[in-house]
């Protein structure tokens, strides 16, 4: 799950919490949880014994029993472990990132119980570090691969070096001491030095492979000028879910309309707000048959600058669920739309010519499918 203008971390946020929820839910005493955490170290650690030793392995498994022994009736393992493998963030500014990983440590802290056994730290867990899960960088703007050789070779020269930065990441993620966390990143320099000579060699950019070895996850306050989740993230086959907040800033306000208009192409439009542009990269970060979710402006439905946009999402997305909740006044409901309610003052009867916006917003919530009452037409873009 990916929030690619995180801000304070309020969505990502709010998917944990729907998330540990439904675990509570269907495996309460963490049985089922444990086990597949312990799977999924176990399988990701089989191919690190080509180059690394076992003794990695050995030791997050140690991690996982030891949590889930300390924690078998709390949501701590629940949401420690849906941070670690399911949910991250993205802000251009760095103070944004900073917010977000405080909420999550909070999120942390609270499932925590003391004891009064000193030798082991009274019980407290050390919280997770959060680097690599929350970065700040420029979602909008992808790293330039023209030029660049393909085939069997590049896979063969990258793919090491990709495995073994992400192993050193996941390390890094459950880091204790300074001295291990030290030796990790220089650890990290060292690789993402290794993959900008390689990039290089096979005809990456300049440009590109000096993004990679001068990214620096661990600097608190530096923002990427660029973003890539198999790089930043180790994703490469897309997000199950990107969902949202993205900025609204009108066209003329827009720093850097360059960059965008090289990225983006025929999409671009110097009119745009800023928004347009999280759908076309949020929809390009999805894995195939992917969901994306997002709140925002509805103007792109009926300006100028929205046509793009309207085309785009006409050709490459099936809308799911549309609630246009800035029509409510209208006679009729919105254009992909049909609300059977309609309501008067405060009874919650429905009988006046208002679509009853509050009511479809209930319904939706009621279930991930469109109700009864709000059914998405084929091709609800003009």
């Amino acid at each position: 799950i990916l929030d690619p203008a995180v801000g304070s971390g309020a969505f990502p946020m709010g998917v944990l919490h729907k998330l540990t929820l439904a675990l509570r839910r269907l495996d309460p005493d963490n049985r089922h949880w444990e086990e597949y955490q312990r799977e999924r170290a176990t399988g990701q650690a089989g191919t690190a014994f080509k180059v690394d030793d076992e003794a990695a392995r050995n030791r997050e498994l140690q991690e996982i029993s030891h949590t889930f022994q300390t924690y078998r009736d709390s949501d701590f393992g629940r949401k420690l472990y849906l941070i670690q493998n399911g949910i991250f963030g993205v802000d251009v500014q760095p103070v944004a990132c900073q917010i977000a990983k405080l909420r999550f440590f909070i999120s942390l802290v609270v499932e925590q119980r003391a004891t009064a056994d000193a030798a082991d730290n009274y019980g407290i867990r050390p919280l997770p570090n959060l680097e690599t899960r929350f970065v700040a960088a420029d979602t909008l703007i992808g790293l330039q691969a023209d030029g660049a050789t393909n085939g069997e070779l590049g896979t063969d020269l990258i793919d090491p070096i990709e495995s073994h930065l992400r192993r050193v990441r996941e390390g890094y993620f459950n880091a204790r001491t300074r001295q291990e966390k030290l030796a990790l990143r220089k650890r990290d320099d060292e690789l993402r030095a290794a993959l900008a000579g390689v990039l290089k060699d096979l005809g990456f950019p300049q440009e590109t492979a000096a993004a990679v070895a001068q990214w620096d996850p661990y600097h608190q306050n530096a923002s990427a000028a660029w973003f890539d989740a198999e790089w930043m993230f180790g994703i490469a086959d897309g997000f199950d879910v990107v969902i949202g907040n993205p900025p609204y800033v009108r066209g003329e306000k827009i720093p850097g309309k360059a960059r965008l208009r090289a990225a983006y192409g025929g999409f671009f439009r110097g009119t745009a707000d800023l928004y347009t542009y999280f759908f076309r990269r949020g929809i390009d970060l999805l894995r195939p048959g992917g969901l994306l979710c997002f709140i925002t402006s509805n103007k792109f439905m009926r300006a100028d600058y929205g046509e793009p946009l309207r085309a785009f999402l006409k050709r490459h997305a099936a809308p799911r669920l549309l609630l246009d909740l800035g029509r409510t006044a209208a006679p009729s409901p919105p254009p992909c739309a049909r609300a059977s309610c309609w309501p008067t003052g405060r009874s919650g009867t429905c009988s006046g010519p208002r679509p009853c916006a509050a009511r479809a917003v209930r319904e939706a919530r009621r279930s991930l499918t469109p109700p009864a009452t709000w059914t998405a037409t084929a091709s609800p873009w003009p």
